[in-house]
């Protein structure tokens, strides 16, 4: 289930309860290379006192870990980490021994030359040796190795097993059927859980060969910020990777997942999955965006421990003016001029991490054009849901990076020979962004003969390139008036290209062009919150995760105690748009686990937005078919699970609910209206705020005017 809420008016208690499952949106693969947990249910019951429509004064810290509650059920964190992951993926490649010359190569990790490598006690480790080098550098194949000592057995050592699995293709392989088998396989992986009693050096090798390895460092801190630290945690700026999803989301060793940046947003726009559960997102949108209200102001994502609302990035460019432009909000933060106090110098380590991996390598610049945010990241202003204001925090993400810019090309005689200049600096290195547009202006005379063209390798066909052609446009003759090159760079141009003279070799030098993505709208440091909270935050102890939901397990005699059904609904029915007079079919499909049962079906309608339901007639099976009429508009369908039928044991969750789906009917004369509906449905779990979200008589920062009942009938908390 989601989030379920309630709200005390007298006392402004807003009380959350859930079970931290990201509802009805679904998580990424877990475990993975880079997070050995897996996501779990557990008990959360959190109360804290809403703010929603007001503006405080007082401020309070941002801690390590939980610092609200998303919309779905899954907690929120700071975009910060006080220790290392405990999973990492190390891609194992064979490539030239550039100190000693040898003829078998040595191994890289990661791209590096055969480094003395750093390993966390504790943590998990995945070795990928399926790059081909493995299997065929200079005709021969490398399996990778652990020992005591350095060349393991080649030098009279061992062989290190303790924690390690191999793998071909999947499948786990004896250490010798890794090795006999190694040529003949896609994926070579060794996952290496190290144990805690694991010695302080140990070695990696080849089966085969001397000299390829190195040694193998091991410490209990390996992976963690250099100490009074922590790590960036969230958006490309990260250093460590903690395996996050497609949605920023990933569990903790505890099993809880959450979120910490917009991506989340992604994922609830996917197939319009928020909107076809919740109509506070569902029943109004901008363009295709669900998480916008229609004049395109961002929706509400979730609450704060201190109170206060948290929305997505877009807001209207002038606080208190809700007809002024709707913008992307834009944060103050940004990365700190000079190295901020006892930090390690700027490298490529863990002990000396580049500028932006750590928290403490930004700082707020009130100063920052077009700022909109406070150094809380959020500003009091208007919203739809708080026309006379509140303060509330914003997610921050890139603003569009895409550019056209000119650079000046002239050609000067150095002691080594004729090389490029570009806008007066000897071939500099340049940074080009996909999508934008770059033009080389080669009008000036010492140009002539010295044609600059592009390629996909250092001096182009005087190296071993070709020179590239994808979006790049020559006009002119290069030292004559109106001579460039350009380019646009596409999506799929590669990380690295290069410049050079079509007629003379080693005119650019070793300059390198490297191609990013444009980050429009992707995360941005701070990503939600600041590096100080609007309000001393209300944080729940251990991270609000509870005991886990009962459920069976083995009994102290061995026995298994019978699982208990669940009832999972594996395709919901889906918002439908239908002329009047059509037919439309809802349907879904629905499964008992852990062993398949009969199930019940009983479809409802509503007829008031999805506050009351009435059960349909006849219609009792896995779908549903009504003939459209105008004023049908807007009625709301879901269908009831029951199960499994004529067992002694019903699911643990029966009777369970669908999403509900809407339909919308074109054509003819509607004279429904399903406007006005505010509630926290804990029928369905969700937070359903569907046009009249927060009713504010007199601007007071209260959930509503006038009636607050419970109705026990349909498990509802309505604030009508």
């Amino acid at each position: 289930m989601a989030a379920e809420g309630s709200y005390n008016p007298a006392t402004k208690i807003l009380t959350i309860t859930g079970d931290g499952m990201p509802t009805p949106v679904s998580y990424g693969t877990f475990p993975n290379v880079s997070n050995p947990y897996t996501p779990a249910a557990y008990t959360f019951n959190h109360s804290f006192l809403y703010r929603g429509g007001e503006n405080t004064t007082a401020s309070g810290s941002t801690p390590v870990g939980i610092i609200g509650m998303s919309a779905n059920g899954v907690a929120i964190y700071n975009a910060s980490a006080a220790n290392g992951p405990d999973a990492y993926n190390v891609s194992v490649t064979v490539g030239v021994d550039s100190v000693s010359g040898q003829s078998t190569g040595v191994f890289y990790f990661n791209g590096i030359e055969k480094p003395a490598f750093d390993i966390k006690i504790g943590a998990t480790y995945t070795f990928d040796q399926s790059a081909t080098s493995n299997a065929n550098y200079n005709a021969m194949h490398h399996p990778m190795m652990f020992s005591t000592s350095s060349d393991g057995e080649l030098a009279g050592g061992d062989h290190y097993m303790m924690g390690v699995t191999y793998k071909l293709d999947g499948v786990t392989k004896t250490m010798m059927e890794y090795v006999m088998q190694f040529t003949s396989a896609t994926t070579r992986t060794i996952t290496w859980v190290v144990p805690s009693n694991a010695p302080s050096t140990l070695h990696y090798w080849c089966h085969y060969h001397t000299g390829q390895g190195n040694q193998l460092n091991l410490s209990s801190t390996v992976g963690d910020p250099p100490s009074g630290f922590h790590w960036v945690s969230a958006g490309d700026e990260a250093m460590v990777t903690f395996g996050e999803d497609g949605c920023g989301g990933h569990p903790e060793a505890s099993g809880q997942y959450h979120y910490h940046d917009a991506d989340m947003l992604s994922c609830w726009k996917t197939n319009q999955v928020m909107a076809g559960y919740n109509d506070y997102y569902g029943q109004s949108q901008f363009g295709q965006d669900n998480m916008r209200h229609p004049d395109g102001h961002s929706k509400i994502l979730g609450f704060a421990f201190d109170g206060y609302p948290v929305y997505g990035p877009y807001g209207y460019n002038n606080p208190t003016d809700n007809t002024s432009a709707v913008v992307l909000m834009k944060t103050g933060y940004q990365q700190k001029m000079s190295i901020a106090t006892g930090r390690p110098a700027y490298g490529t380590t863990f002990a000396n991490p580049p500028l932006g991996a750590l928290m403490e390598d930004y700082e707020y610049n009130a100063d920052t054009s077009g700022r909109h945010l406070d150094v809380y990241n959020g500003r009091f202003c208007n919203t739809p849901e708080f026309p006379s204001g509140t303060f509330a925090y914003f997610t921050t993400v890139w603003e569009d990076q895409t550019e056209t810019k000119e650079y000046t090309v002239t050609v000067t005689s150095e002691t080594d020979g004729n090389r490029y200049r570009i806008d007066g600096a000897l071939h500099p290195n340049l940074t080009f962004i996909k999508g934008s547009t770059y033009k080389f202006i080669l009008s000036d005379a010492s140009n002539l003969n010295h044609n600059l063209l592009l390629s996909d390798a250092s001096d182009g066909f005087h190296g071993a390139g070709t020179t590239y052609t994808s979006g790049v446009t020559q006009v002119g003759t290069s030292g004559t008036a109106g001579a460039y090159i350009e380019i646009t760079v596409g999506e799929t141009a590669p990380s690295h290209l290069y410049y050079f003279c079509q007629f003379h070799p080693s005119m650019s030098g070793t300059s390198t062009i490297t191609v990013v993505p444009n980050r429009h709208l992707t995360p941005k440091f701070p990503y939600i919150f600041g590096l100080s909270s609007k309000q001393t935050l209300n944080i729940p102890s251990n991270q609000g995760v509870g005991a886990p939901p009962a459920s069976g397990g083995e009994s102290e005699g061995g026995s298994s105690t019978p699982q208990t059904p669940s009832l999972v609904i594996t395709n919901q029915p889906t918002n439908a748009t239908i002329a009047d007079g059509g037919t439309q079919t809802f349907s879904l499909i629905a499964v008992i686990e852990p062993e398949a049962g009969t199930i019940a079906y009983q479809w409802q309608v509503s007829t008031d937005g999805g506050f009351t339901w009435a059960n349909l007639t006849g219609q009792n099976s896995s779908s549903l078919q009504v003939v459209a009429q105008a004023f049908m508009s807007g009625y709301r369908y879901r269908c009831v699970c029951i199960g499994p039928v004529g067992e002694q044991t019903q699911a643990s969750n029966s009777p369970l609910a669908s999403n509900l789906a809407i339909l919308t009917v074109t054509g003819g004369t509607s004279q429904q209206d399903t406007s006005g509906i505010l509630k926290w449905d804990s029928n369905v779990g969700k937070f359903d705020m569907t046009s009249v979200p927060f009713d504010r008589d007199n601007n007071n920062p209260d959930f509503t005017r006038n009636n607050i009942r419970l109705d026990a009938t349909n498990y509802e908390f309505d604030l009508t």
